[in-house]
Parts: structure tokens; sequence; C-alpha cells
């Protein structure tokens, strides 16, 4: 369930008079570390096996996947930025140039953007077939990673 942020916690305003009263003060454990060797969120039958994985400093494979799935995704946006901006680039370039040259430059401002937006396209194709197989692996309690949506984040970029 979301959120909205402009909804206020009813626990909030409780929580701040309690401190800002000494009511929190004389609590057992005050001013000692949090026992943080326990996550109560891990199901009971997996606790072993994240225990283990955190004792040699490992991550679950889901883990990595999502930070590898991350790395990509910033690939995609980073060549999308990059091929709108040459894009742009080659069409002022065209507008600029004499009249007899410019519809040539201009088509192969074209062929070169539509080879750019085929290779973004094979990226978010295979950044989204991995998010598939992400979904399976990751607990129910993370959440699902949504697709990305290939012309609606080109188009985005391109009104930029």
């Amino acid at each position: 369930m979301f959120h909205d942020e402009s909804e206020v916690n009813p626990f909030e305003d409780a929580i701040r008079d309690a401190i800002n009263g000494g009511d929190m003060s004389g609590q057992p454990l005050q001013g000692q570390p949090l026992n943080l060797n326990e996550n109560p969120y891990i199901p009971d039958d997996s606790r072993m096996a994240y225990k283990i994985l955190k004792d040699n400093l490992l991550a679950p494979d889901w883990i990595i996947e999502g930070q590898s799935l991350d790395k990509l995704k910033t690939r995609i946006h980073k060549e999308l930025r990059a091929a709108v901006k040459y894009y742009r680039g080659q069409l002022a370039d065209a507008r600029r140039a004499p009249e007899d040259s410019r519809q040539a430059l201009r088509h192969k401002a074209e062929v070169t953007w539509q080879r750019a937006r085929r290779r973004i396209c094979e990226l978010i194709e295979q950044y989204n077939r991995r998010i598939l197989t992400y979904n399976l692996k990751v607990p129910t309690a993370i959440g699902q990673r949504p697709l990305l949506h290939a012309d609606a984040l080109i188009e985005q970029a391109l009104d930029a």
C-alpha cells in the first residue's frame, strides 16, 4: 500500500509529545546500541541461509541482480540522453547548413537517431526480461520492480 507523503502519521505527534515531555527517559536499554543481528523481516525458513551469506560478506542473488539492474537502468537513461542530445545537434546543424545540403543532413540525423533508438529499445527489452526474472526471486515484502516502457521513455526524453 502506498502512502501519500502529505498524510500525517497519527503516531508522530504522540511520539514527539512523549519525547518533549520527558516520558521517554528511563527506558530499558536507553542509550545502548540497537541489536541489528536479527532481521525480523527474514522468513524463519531462510534465517540460516541469510546468516551464512552475511557472515561471509555475501548477498542473496536478488540483491546482486537488483544492483546490476540499477546500473543497467542508469546506462539506459544515460545513453538515451546522449542520443537525444546528438540528434538535436545534428538537426540544428542541418538547419544552419546551406539550403542545398539541409535535406541530406536531416536524413543523416534521422538515420542516426533511428539506429540509436533501436539500440535503446534493445537495452530496455534486455532490462525488462531481467526484471521479470528478478521479480520472481525477490521476497514479497521487498516489492516488485516495474518494467520500463520504451516509447514513453523516449518520448519523455525528446520532450525534455
